[in-house]
């Protein structure tokens, strides 16, 4: 952690937050996004729901692995992972367009034109995580990012889960 510096929150969660992070090593001033995910939360969680079978601890795992599979235009990636005694970290490319969401909800609706440009981002990643058997499982606006282009970002991979043959998950 000491090798970056952190300013703004920008976005929360169920375990943790999401920062604006520099590296001080790095001359080129790439801002990245930080999710930072407490250990203690996570291992709460999952003790005060253990009767539901949630896992959030293997949730979190799958997540850093899963974005450690992947690479395609419209999908997060990670540029690192690490921890301490309090916390997980994940270093993620920062997208500074904001969701999905933010967008659809001041726009009310969107054009068919451009519905159709994100939905068809919104396939051919899936397309893509289908192709390494990812079962994303969680595609929602919020979970949607805009970068600078106006491109979609599918973040948030922490309900995937890798599917060989089967599963039984509900």
């Amino acid at each position: 952690m000491t090798d970056f510096s952190l300013s703004t929150t920008v976005g929360t969660g169920s375990f943790g937050r999401v920062v604006l992070a520099k590296s001080k090593k790095d001359k080129s001033n790439i801002p990245y996004a930080l999710k930072i995910l407490k250990k203690t939360e996570i291992i709460r969680y999952l003790a005060l729901f253990l009767n539901f079978r949630l896992k959030q601890v293997d949730h979190v795992k799958t997540e850093c692995k899963v974005l450690k599979m992947m690479d395609h235009p419209y999908i997060i990636k990670l540029k690192g992972s690490f921890k301490d005694s309090k916390y997980l970290y994940l270093l993620l490319e920062y997208i500074c367009g904001g969701e999905l969401f933010r967008l659809l909800r001041s726009e009310c609706r969107f054009i068919n034109d451009v519905a159709l440009f994100y939905v068809t981002e919104i396939a051919c990643a899936l397309e893509y995580i289908h192709s390494l058997d990812i079962a994303y499982r969680d595609l929602k606006p919020e979970n949607l990012l805009i970068d600078k282009e106006g491109h979609l970002k599918i973040t948030d991979f922490g309900f995937a889960k890798i599917v060989r043959d089967k599963t039984y998950t509900l």
